[in-house]
């Protein structure tokens, strides 16, 4: 006997609504990989020599965390004036394919570094958190002149220093 209009899980996901213009400009981004051989042949191109870098905002704590501690201790008390006041900072990562540096017979990690958007400036004045003079680290607020400096003062010394020569373009 089977049993009629039994009640079944079913998954249905989104997918993205694209134009054709969204993806003809597609196509274009994946044919600008394909490089063209003298046979007239064309291989897809390898991105040894591309630099990932992407963004990514962090909270300084969470609102529920567990802590290990003796009988004998207390937890430190953790205080803010609200859930929504919990600071953030942006921070910027750069990543890229792991090659062999064939000159110093060694492989690169493909880590290039992770850099913090935060200013260091000095406390004007003596408050409950810490005294005049102090250093007050704090987020900084991220424009483009300010990501420009860091791509060029940070991320591009960072591919100089640790990608091969021969993968590197800048």
């Amino acid at each position: 006997m089977q049993v009629k209009g039994r009640l079944a899980a079913r998954f249905d996901y989104i997918e993205p609504l694209l134009t054709n213009k969204n993806k003809e400009a597609r196509v274009e981004y994946a044919k600008s990989f394909l490089r063209a051989l003298s046979n007239g042949r064309h291989v897809l191109d390898t991105k040894q020599n591309y630099v990932h870098v992407d963004e990514k905002w962090l909270y300084l704590t969470k609102v529920k965390r567990r802590f290990y501690v003796y009988n004998d201790e207390d937890v430190v008390l953790r205080s803010v004036k609200s859930n929504n006041f919990i600071m953030k900072v942006m921070f910027l990562a750069a990543v890229a394919i792991p090659p062999y540096g064939p000159h110093t017979k060694t492989y690169f990690d493909g880590k290039l570094g992770v850099w913090p958007f935060v200013e260091e400036t000095v406390a004007q004045r003596t408050s409950k958190n810490c005294p005049k003079g102090a250093i007050v680290t704090s987020p900084q607020t991220v424009t483009a002149e300010v990501y420009q400096d860091v791509i060029v003062n940070k991320v591009v010394p960072a591919i100089n220093a640790k990608m091969p020569a021969s993968r590197r373009r800048c």
